[in-house]
């Protein structure tokens, strides 16, 4: 993962963090551990969704360096997903998550051609080939059928 609950704490707070999370609506203080484990690991898998266009994935993350961003579009997205399931979703959160995965374009310029249809996602190699051998039903061979 790309990301932990306390870099959710880091980035929004605790308290943000039960309020998102707490699906029972319970006046506990602390959070919900699955849900949050769960929205991280979305969230990571978002990420690499869109990296394997580019990179081999999951990333190793340096601290400095154009991955050094996957941290914060990882507690992004995950607090967007939390947000939204527990029905606390909010605009800033949803600018935040656009902006994530605008990053994300710009991290992997060709992943945002392929989500966006504009390009066929030709695997690894770059090349598609189909291959067939003859054709085993046809009108003909079926006309008894019809």
């Amino acid at each position: 993962m790309y990301a932990t609950a306390q870099d959710i704490i880091e980035r929004y707070t605790l308290d943000e963090l039960i309020v998102i999370s707490n699906s029972d609506n319970d006046t506990s203080d602390d959070y919900d551990v699955t849900q949050v484990s769960r929205a991280l690991e979305d969230a990571s898998s978002e990420i690499d969704g869109w990296l394997r266009h580019c990179y081999d994935t999951p990333v190793s993350m340096p601290l400095v360096g154009k991955f050094s961003q996957l941290t914060a579009i990882c507690v992004d997205i995950a607090v967007c997903r939390l947000g939204f399931s527990m029905q606390v979703a909010t605009d800033e959160k949803d600018q935040r998550y656009d902006k994530a995965i605008k990053r994300l374009g710009l991290l992997c310029p060709k992943a945002k051609q392929v989500m966006s249809g504009k390009v066929e996602n030709l695997g690894a190699t770059g090349k598609a080939r189909l291959m067939g051998g003859k054709r085993m039903f046809s009108r003909q061979s079926q006309r008894e059928l019809l």
